[in-house]
């Protein structure tokens, strides 16, 4: 489920000029990520929440950047892209990802790198 998700969201041309990955540095990490020379970038974490007919994951993306303005942006395109509310899901890598909604999050500054991060939760349902 999450690869495609993040084939999803690599291949979004807005998101790819604000976060400008290269083949050796996606701008996309699991779980953890610290060093400020990939300025700005994504972490996610997924969690299963539900596995019996559909399978349902809590999916978290943390924005990071120096610029806050940055870290809008990207925070933006993320929302975007996931929040589905009307419109129709995804099927990528032969999964369907057919809900996605926006359930919480937040906003901070780190003072000790003075990176700004915004997180995003999403509910996720797939097949």
């Amino acid at each position: 489920m999450i690869q495609s998700i993040l084939s999803y969201l690599k291949s979004d041309s807005e998101l790819s000029s604000l976060l400008q990955p290269t083949a050796q540095n996606p701008k996309i990490f699991e779980f953890e990520h610290s060093d400020l020379i990939d300025d700005p970038y994504i972490i996610y974490n997924y969690n299963p929440v539900n596995v019996e007919a559909t399978t349902q994951n809590r999916v978290e993306f943390r924005v990071v950047s120096l610029n806050p303005s940055t870290m809008d942006a990207i925070a933006k395109a993320i929302m975007r892209l996931m929040n589905f509310k009307n419109k129709p899901g995804f099927i990528s890598n032969g999964e369907s990802i057919y809900h996605s909604a926006y359930v919480g999050g937040g906003r901070l500054k780190d003072p000790d790198d003075k990176t700004h991060q915004q997180i995003l939760i999403f509910n996720v349902k797939s097949n």
